[in-house]
C-alpha cells in the first residue's frame, strides 16, 4: 500500500494524466458491481473455515467474516481509490501494469503479490478436492463427520490436490483473455448469491417464524428492504449481462 501510494503520483505527473473521466466508464461501473459482489459473498470454503475455529460458534464465525471482509473492503478501497484518482483514463484493469517494468520498487510490489498468489491460490480448490475425496468413497465421509479430511491417505490426498492445481494452471496459461468470462461469471453469479438471493431468504416464512417479537413496522421495513434488493440484483445481472454482450 505504502509503496502504491508513493509511487502513483511519480508516474501519473510523468503521463501528464488528465482528471477527466471516460465517456464509456459507465457500462463498466455497471459490470463491476456483479463482479465485486461476487469477489466478496461466494466463499465456497466457508464451512471448511469454520471447521478450523477452536471454539466453533455463530459468534465467532461472525467475527472472523466481518474482520476478514472489512480488511478486504478496506484495501480494496485503498488501491482502487488511489489508483483511479492518480491515472484516471490511463488505469489498467491490473494497476500493476501501470508501473514502469524496471522500477525496483514496483518490481517489489509483482514479487509480493505473485507470492500471495502462490501461496492462497489452492485454497480455492479446497472444495472441489474434498469433493473428490467424496466421489471416491474415502474412509469416513459416509459418516460426513468434520475430521473425515484426516483418514485420507496421502498418496491420494497430494494427487487430488497437485492434479487440480496443474490443471487449472494449465488452462490459466494457455488463455489469454478471460476478461469477458469473468464478467459474466460475477455479474449473473454474484448478484444473484449477493442480492437476490438474500432478499428472499429475509421474507421466507421461517425467517419471520424466528422473529415472533418483531413489531408489524420492522416486518414492513424488512420486506421493502428484501424487494429491493431482488430488484436491485435482476436489474444488475440482466444490465451486466447486455453491457458484456454488446461490447465489441
Amino acid at each position: 500500500v505504502v509503496a502504491k501510494l508513493a509511487l502513483s503520483p511519480r508516474l501519473a505527473n510523468a503521463l501528464d494524466v488528465t482528471f477527466l473521466a471516460k465517456s464509456d466508464e459507465g457500462p463498466g461501473v455497471v459490470v463491476a458491481v456483479g463482479v465485486l459482489a461476487f469477489a466478496f459473498v461466494c466463499q465456497d470454503s466457508c464451512f471448511l473455515f469454520y471447521r478450523t475455529l477452536e471454539k466453533r460458534t455463530p459468534a465467532r464465525f461472525r467475527a472472523v467474516t466481518a474482520l476478514a471482509l472489512g480488511g478486504s473492503a478496506f484495501l480494496t478501497l485503498i488501491f482502487a481509490a488511489a489508483g483511479y484518482l492518480c491515472f484516471r483514463e490511463n488505469t489498467e484493469a491490473n494497476l500493476l501494469n501501470n508501473f514502469d517494468p524496471g522500477d525496483a520498487t514496483a518490481l517489489m510490489m509483482r514479487l509480493l503479490y505473485a507470492l500471495t498468489m502462490i501461496f492462497t491460490y489452492p485454497t480455492a480448490i479446497f472444495v472441489c478436492r474434498q469433493a473428490g475425496h467424496a466421489l471416491q468413497r474415502a474412509a469416513g465421509y459416509a459418516r460426513g463427520c468434520p475430521e473425515d479430511v484426516q483418514k485420507i491417505s496421502r498418496t491420494r490426498h497430494l494427487a487430488w490436490s497437485l492434479g487440480l492445481w496443474g490443471s487449472t494452471v494449465a488452462v490459466a496459461l494457455a488463455t489469454s483473455d478471460l476478461g469477458a468470462v469473468m464478467a459474466l461469471t460475477g455479474s449473473v453469479a454474484g448478484s444473484l448469491i449477493g442480492f437476490v438471493v438474500p432478499g428472499f431468504v429475509a421474507v421466507c416464512p421461517k425467517v419471520q417464524a424466528a422473529r415472533p417479537e418483531e413489531s408489524r413496522a420492522a416486518t414492513w421495513l424488512r420486506r421493502v428492504a428484501a424487494a429491493g434488493l431482488v430488484v436491485f440484483g435482476v436489474l444488475s445481472a440482466a444490465l451486466s449481462v447486455w453491457v458484456v454482450l454488446a461490447a465489441p
